[in-house]
């Protein structure tokens, strides 16, 4: 289901991140893997390249169609990779959505940006540790459905021909690269990063 082999990457210039505390970095002092995505980017020398990192820590994917758009329009991003799902999962703010709907909300977060003419990457999310997550941060998430959400992501891709990163495997089991349960060490951004790496190639 389009889980494995590597992903071409677009000739991207002007690389935006959207998402939620997973993609802004959050418990790595180095501010995550989209730095280390930024260095890469910037390091071949090449004009007019640029990586701005939105990701919004407690943003919900339904919710990032309000902003995203625009914060990406001014900034004249070409490619956008969007990682986002789990808090809607959780039900921060209010609301515990199911991976149907999100995937529906990820289509529609998708036509925007692809009808403003930027590329979509669609990040699946990160395996997390269900205990875990439970005890240190107080959030219900079950893996099954978070799963199904990986799966609904990965089929859409496949369906409608969009970049999918699948982000899943490279921690799966590896409770010791979560700082809390859900958010990546230090060395689990490395980790997601030499996966990015490897999967998607300049």
């Amino acid at each position: 289901m389009g889980f494995d082999g590597p992903v071409a990457m677009i000739a991207a210039v002007r690389i935006a991140v959207t998402g939620d505390s997973i993609a802004y970095g959050r418990n790595d002092p180095a501010g995550g893997w989209a730095p280390r995505l930024a260095e890469h980017h910037l390091g071949a020398g090449l004009p007019g390249r640029r990586v701005w990192n939105l990701a919004i820590p407690g943003a919900r994917l339904l919710d990032m169609r309000r902003y995203s758009p625009t914060e990406c329009r001014v900034r004249e991003v070409d490619t956008v990779l969007i990682g986002a799902g789990i808090n809607d999962i959780a039900g921060i703010g209010g609301t515990r959505e199911t991976p149907q709907h999100l995937t529906t909300g990820m289509e529609e977060l998708c036509l925007v940006h692809e009808g403003e003419g930027r590329r979509v990457v669609v990040l699946g999310p990160t395996w997390f540790d269900e205990q875990r997550i439970g005890t240190e941060m107080g959030l219900r998430v079950e893996t099954a459905t978070l799963q199904c959400y990986r799966e609904s992501l990965a089929g859409l891709c496949e369906r409608t021909g969009r970049v999918f990163v699948d982000m899943w495997e490279p921690l799966a089991g590896r409770t010791d690269l979560l700082a809390d349960g859900v958010h990546p060490s230090h060395e689990g951004h490395q980790v997601l990063w030499e996966h990015l790496m490897r999967v998607w190639v300049e």
